[in-house]
């Protein structure tokens, strides 16, 4: 599930990428992002198709809440602000972070550490949003088309072709954001290990964002 949780957030932000390089659309903007959504709705389906026993439906819950943050991109200015939404999948998640603390306050630290972290990727993400996209998604005034950019980054040297596809590679327009803190949750994730070998990384139910 961590793979899968941290390839959404690299569609997330190939999706900024293209913005770069990218004039405001002309049709609607969910028309326009759908086809460029693929990684992470593909991400996120192999999420919501996996699955966890009972004894972790609180820590699916509140990540599903998590996730519905990805959906910021849609968002602009005068309707509706994307820190609005992002700050509302904060305040959903930790409806369910804080019964996990509370279940497992002087217990287990790493359920604690779990819930900061969720925490931190999405105050993260409201810092970086907040600081260059407050209003919506920022475009390029003298940007192409959006196929276009499409097709101009697929053109380009492979170091500039790999931001469509792996985490490894890094577009060198575009700075890794600071805060939140996703690596932080991959290995939170990833070691709550059960007795058949699957973890608190092996599956959720009911995500719903993008």
């Amino acid at each position: 599930m961590g793979k899968s949780l941290t390839e959404a957030f690299e569609g997330m932000r190939s999706i900024i990428v293209l913005s770069t390089r990218s004039k405001t659309p002309t049709e609607d903007l969910g028309v326009a992002l759908t086809p460029h959504l693929v990684q992470t709705q593909g991400a996120v389906k192999m999420i919501r198709d996996l699955r966890l026993d009972r004894d972790w439906d609180r820590h699916c819950k509140a990540m599903s809440e998590m996730l519905a943050c990805l959906s910021w991109v849609f968002l602009q200015a005068p309707k509706q602000l994307p820190t609005s939404l992002i700050k509302e999948s904060l305040g959903s998640a930790e409806f369910w972070t804080n019964r996990i603390r509370k279940d497992f306050k002087g217990k287990d630290e790493k359920q604690i550490t779990f819930c900061d972290n969720i925490k931190k990727v999405i105050t993260g993400l409201v810092e970086y949003v907040e600081d260059y996209h407050k209003t919506g998604l920022t475009w390029n005034a003298r940007g192409t088309s959006l196929a276009e950019s499409v097709i101009r980054l697929s053109d380009e040297p492979t170091d500039n072709q790999d931001v469509m596809k792996s985490p490894k590679q890094r577009h060198p327009t575009l700075a890794v954001a600071p805060g939140g803190n996703l690596a932080g949750l991959m290995g939170e994730l990833s070691k709550r290990k059960n007795a058949d070998g699957s973890s608190a990384a092996t599956g959720l139910k009911h995500v719903s964002c993008c």
